[in-house]
């Protein structure tokens, strides 16, 4: 891929508007970092071809930059607005989706508020007549089984809605108050929709089984019941079941990993459960007080979110990608200024790993508890204490599977401070790396991941050509 990079950057001057498009969101879905300074290239050569950009290079180019997590200028930013602003009437519900969700992910904040203010109204009109309705061509269920491309659109607008709340501006407020309630209306005609061409296929087939197959795929594989509850609400159980975790399909990560830290989990007797929050982002371990007596801010769960390979870069292991980064955003400000858990942390699947027995893997979690600034005997029974499972000096170093120490070296994550990646470089295969529980930053206190200002001119909400108008900035 190195030398690939290199000769973009070499015919980068030569590129189109497709080039351009095509080549970020490829190499973005490939899980590749290209680098900083070939970010900053790439960025150079485009801005000032922006406006030659079809809607769907428009979107593939957010959606590349928004994987790689690279928030460009506001210069570039401004040109992106004209350029999107300039498509009026011709815009989709998954060109505003996709949008709206890679800047999300991007946190372009305040300084663009004008534009994402027009992105969700326009949405919200786009929904409102029916863009996400089974009988749209774009969204139309597809009996043959793959994703429902509405459900994809669904979860990126409640995920951009989620984002627009941490900026606590109401006009953004009462925007996304808005489209909430299209969407949730938008839901019940889909999930009414699909019930009917379900039980229309068993009559046809002949048979009340083939009825209830049909019915229980619609519901699991559509997730015709995934409505938002409302607002920033936390969507999932408020204590800890006594039975099995919730059943989830768990997108983001392994489940393999996340059936093995459930598994010992329960085993250490500790009070563990699955959840989701507004059913859009996994929350893998809700790690809940050993005893009941707590109440308050201290008898909420701590959410460990377990990062897969798949949240990493393949050629940078130490790097999460924009997805990731925004999972763990998103589920931070719920516990840090909602209040909603007491705290979010996070294991790798290489820190899981290497802890081959019960003791190390039980030490894994009490060191990501301390690292949160937790006692790790609030969520550790003391029957597991007593039986010396957690005794003895903490070892903080991960030995890798030949007894050599691993070695590290610090990296920059944009949004998170220094991370640790592997010394080296190139692709790396499960059994190969070895990342140390220090491998990523415990999650500060909820800030904005950048400071930025606009100048010259946004987008506004319009009467005229499907909500957008240039405009200067306020």
């Amino acid at each position: 891929m190195d030398d690939y990079f290199k000769a973009c950057r070499v015919k980068m001057s030569k590129f189109t508007p497709a080039g351009f498009s095509s080549m970020i969101h490829s190499v973005a879905r490939l899980g590749y970092y290209p680098g900083l300074d070939f970010m900053h290239d790439f960025e150079a050569h485009v801005t000032p071809q922006l406006q030659h950009f079809s809607r769907g290079e428009l979107w593939k180019l957010a959606h590349g930059l928004a994987t790689l997590y690279h928030r460009p200028s506001d210069t570039f930013l401004q040109n992106y607005w004209a350029s999107f602003a300039l498509k009026g009437t011709k815009l989709t519900v998954k060109d505003i989706s996709l949008v709206l969700w890679s800047f999300s992910v991007l946190d372009i904040g305040m300084g663009h508020a004008n534009a994402l203010l027009a992105l969700v109204d326009t949405a919200t009109d786009l929904v409102g007549r029916h863009q996400l309705d089974p009988q749209d061509d774009e969204f139309a269920f597809r009996p043959g089984g793959g994703d429902d491309p509405a459900v994809l659109k669904y979860r990126q607008l409640v995920q951009g809605s989620m984002y627009l709340q941490t900026l606590h501006n109401p006009s953004l407020d009462h925007a996304v108050k808005r489209l909430e309630g299209v969407l949730q209306e938008a839901w019940r005609r889909r999930a009414l929709a699909l019930e009917a061409a379900a039980a229309a296929a068993a009559t046809a087939e002949g048979g009340k089984g083939v009825a209830e197959t049909s019915h229980k795929s619609v519901g699991e594989k559509d997730g015709k019941d995934k409505r938002r509850k409302g607002g920033q609400g936390w969507v999932s159980a408020t204590t800890p079941p006594s039975s099995s975790p919730l059943p989830l399909s768990l997108a983001l990560t392994q489940p393999t990993f996340h059936a093995s830290v459930m598994e010992t989990a329960r085993a250490l007797g500790l009070r563990v459960s699955s959840g989701t929050l507004n059913e859009v982002f996994n929350l893998e371990l809700l790690l809940f007080p050993c005893s009941n007596a707590l109440r308050g801010q201290a008898a909420l769960p701590v959410v460990i979110l377990l990062e897969g390979r798949g949240h990493f870069f393949t050629n940078a292991l130490g790097r999460f990608t924009g997805d990731a980064e925004f999972r763990r955003f998103l589920v931070s400000y719920q516990a840090e200024y909602l209040r909603k858990f007491r705290a979010v942390a996070q294991v790798t699947i290489w820190d899981w790993r290497n802890a081959k027995t019960q003791d190390s893997k039980l030490r894994v979690l009490r060191n990501v508890l301390r690292k949160r600034g937790l006692d790790p005997a609030v969520y550790i029974p003391p029957t597991v204490a007593s039986m010396g499972v957690v005794k003895g000096v903490e070892v903080e170093e991960e030995i890798d599977e030949k007894g050599e120490e691993t070695k590290e070296q610090v990296v920059m994550m944009r949004g998170g401070g220094p991370a640790l990646a592997q010394e080296g470089g190139g692709e790396y295969t499960d059994s190969e790396a070895t990342v140390t529980a220090a491998a990523y930053v415990p999650l500060p206190h909820v800030q904005k991941r950048g400071t930025w200002s606009s100048s010259g001119s946004a987008l506004s909400p319009s009467a005229s050509s499907n909500n957008w108008d240039v405009m200067p900035s306020v």
